[in-house]
């Protein structure tokens, strides 16, 4: 089963032609040239969803395991202010990380084992990966990584080459594994419960012991002669001055009932994190009584991965980022610093001459330099409210919603100092904001359609409302007519309303459209003429609005979980908040039958809405991702054709160019894509039809 999807793809290289195997493919003509997205930069760069899982410290640097935002490396020279020097985005969520010499290993939950050179803390680069199933774990020794997978026991990696690690020997666990420590000859496991491995001979590890405890082995730490284990019953001390028969001599109930999931050590002292908020030191000077000597607790302790050096505690918190506690005394820990991720959530971008205005959530108004796109930079920040939704801008005023404050008006005269010259907190959660002279038009949710007069900035004052059917959510304006996205609300009412706003006081509503089927959401609406396109969570409706009374549907594109629109041309720019996320770009210059014409995979969260188009670039508000700059330019087309062929066969060819080469992929996504032996320098293959299920791409590095 075939299907040709007309589409270009960049995402690192230059991707063309993209074909999808699932439906009887057609044969389709391909435009002489097609748009290709390209992203020119991004900031922060880096994702904010992220939450910390491990960490390790070498002399003044903090090398930070932190999920969804790969490594980061912190400066800690002062404690009291770590600062950020660079990171290293991840191939999958960052769990565990070691330091020996230039290079950290990082293991990924999904993505294995990566080898970053750290030797310039700023811009440290991947120079390594490799498959390690469901990494946790990390140790090294000498010219070995251990790594514990979570599903698929010991993994041990030859880095003597650091850039070519090289798989030498694997165990397989009865459990799943978590963490693991070495010393000498000997490997120790936490995987449910505690296995040790002769390691001498790395390419085969034996398992010579294995300790069963009755709840969870989460992680391990060692002496010479004790493993210090922590487990979901607390803290447990085993004798393995000979690792062939470890022996329980001492243990410590937990600080509460979800138990320890990560320890360190430091001579006799142990140090246990707990993820639900504590971080305690027990003495295990006399291993068979642990003592407990300090504890630190509250929401700002909750840690996972734990690391000591230099008298202090550096903690990978649960909700992101560094913590530093002084343990120099063990009877009193002592915060330092917390170095705690940043939450926004880019909701919605204006762009008034190189300054972009960004509403970004609880962060509220960030204000970023975006002359060079390749690295726009933050020049201010303006927190408002609980959360910043959308932003417009009339003349040398930003006009917020705001989800706790209502409207805010800011003064951005000059952007870099930006000021709030007023607020209106409205009935109903403020969604939207569109600004026509003096007047200011609020998408109030439940509350529908508000009308407020912004003559004195100062004192922004209600003239108007108009109840909606569904709750407001978005707005566009043409003409004397306004357009209401609704979603939701007491009726479960999603789809377009009309409005008459001639009268600004009197808003009287035209007609609506309801998206099919009912309860569906619409999210975004942009207009061109007497066409309105309109987001739905199952695509794009494309209405014909010439009657305001009667709108109806025209043609509909499927394009699942549709979120920000924009326009440029006969271009339709959709952000998608469903993975993978990113922009596809829709040709509409015939609107009753739009087609992709682009995609581009941005990794925006579920939170992306906004898009902003000026000087052919395009300005995406990305979620947790923050703001994305994207340029578009226009390549001759190419084009992949398949037919069937004998033998139950189906034959691909493209266009032969230098230099391309044909690659195939199981899903979307950028790691995914590998090249189809046989096809460099050619233009054609045949493969099997029967259960042949994928994607096809023509690809010039």
């Amino acid at each position: 089963m075939w299907h040709w999807e007309n589409s270009l793809v960049r995402v690192r290289h230059w991707c063309l032609g993209l074909l999808t195997l699932a439906l009887p493919l057609l044969g389709l003509p391909v435009a002489a040239e097609q748009m290709v997205l390209n992203q020119l930069g991004s900031w922060p760069g880096h994702p904010r969803d992220a939450w910390s899982v491990g960490v390790a410290v070498v002399g003044s640097k903090a090398y930070l395991a932190a999920g969804a935002a790969g490594l980061q490396i912190f400066d800690v020279a002062d404690p009291a202010h770590p600062r950020l020097l660079g990171f290293c985005p991840p191939n999958w969520s960052a769990e565990k990380v070691v330091v020996a010499g230039r290079y950290a290993y990082l293991t990924e939950w999904i993505g294995g084992l990566s080898v970053i050179d750290v030797s310039d803390p700023q811009h440290p680069v991947r120079v390594a990966s490799c498959a390690a199933g469901s990494a946790r774990g990390v140790a090294i020794a000498g010219s070995y990584v251990y790594v514990a997978s979570h599903l698929w026991g010991l993994h041990i990696f030859d880095v003597s080459v650091p850039e070519r690690p090289v798989q030498v020997g694997i165990a397989l666990s009865d459990g799943h594994c978590w963490g693991v420590a070495v010393a000498g000859a000997w490997a120790y496991v936490a995987d449910g419960g505690l296995s040790i491995l002769d390691v001498r001979n790395p390419p085969a590890p034996v398992v010579v012991s294995r300790y069963l405890h009755d709840s969870t082995v989460f992680d391990v730490a060692l002496t010479e002669t004790m493993a210090c284990l922590a487990t979901g019953s607390g803290l447990v001390v085993l004798d393995v001055t000979d690792p062939r028969q470890p022996v329980k001599i001492g243990s410590l109930p937990p600080l509460d009932i979800c138990g320890s999931q990560y320890c360190a050590m430091a001579g006799n002292r142990v140090f246990l994190s707990y993820g639900s908020g504590g971080v305690e030191v027990v003495d295990v000077s006399d291993p068979r009584n642990p003592v407990r000597v300090s504890e630190f607790t509250g929401a700002k302790a909750a840690a996972n991965g734990l690391a000591y050096g230099q008298g202090r505690l550096f903690c990978a918190l649960s909700e992101g980022g560094l913590g530093i506690i002084d343990a120099s005394d063990p009877r009193q820990l002592i915060e330092l610093a917390a170095y705690t991720a940043d939450k926004g959530l880019s909701r919605d971008v204006a762009l008034v001459g190189d300054r972009a205005f960004v509403a970004d959530g609880a962060d509220g108004l960030q204000v970023l330099d975006v002359r060079n796109p390749a690295a726009p930079s933050l020049v201010a920040t303006l927190v408002v409210g609980s959360d910043a939704l959308a932003v417009t801008s009339a003349g040398d005023r930003a006009y917020l919603a705001d989800a706790q404050e209502g409207l805010v008006i800011v003064d951005i005269h000059d952007p870099d100092r930006p000021a709030v010259l007023g607020k209106l907190k409205t009935e109903g959660t403020a969604r939207d904001v569109l600004v026509s002279g003096s007047r200011a038009y609020v998408a109030a949710s439940e509350k529908g359609l508000l009308v407020i007069d912004v003559g004195d900035p100062v004192a922004p004052a209600v003239v108007g409302t108009a109840t909606t059917v569904g709750a407001a959510r978005t707005l566009a304006a043409a003409g004397d007519r306004l357009y209401a996205v609704e979603d939701g609300g007491p009726q479960n009412a999603c789809g377009l309303e009309i409005f008459d706003v001639r009268d600004p006081i009197k808003p009287t509503a035209l007609g609506r459209y309801d998206v099919e089927p009912p309860g569906g959401r619409a999210t975004a609406v942009v207009l061109q003429g007497a066409r309105a396109y309109l987001a739905t969570e199952d695509g794009i409706d494309v209405l014909d609005v010439s009657n305001a009374s009667q709108p109806n549907r025209v043609a509909h594109f499927d394009l699942e979980r549709a979120n920000g629109l924009a326009l440029w041309g006969n271009y339709l720019f959709v952000n998608l908040n469903l993975d993978p996320f990113g922009v596809r770009v829709l040709n509409v210059q015939n609107p009753a039958q739009p087609r992709l014409e682009t995609s581009l995979f941005t990794g925006c969260s579920f939170a992306a809405h906004g898009i902003y188009v000026q000087n052919e670039r395009l300005y995406v508000a990305g979620g947790e991702r923050g703001l994305s700059i994207l340029n578009w330019e226009f390549r001759p087309s190419l084009r992949i054709s398949a037919t069937p062929g004998p033998g139950g066969k189906v034959s691909l060819t493209w266009d032969s160019r230098p230099g391309l080469k044909l690659q195939r992929a199981s899903g979307l996504s950028s790691a995914d894509w590998s090249e189809v032996p046989g096809t460099d320098g050619g233009n054609s293959i045949e493969i099997p039809a029967e259960g042949t299920v994928g994607f096809f791409r023509l690809h010039q590095p």
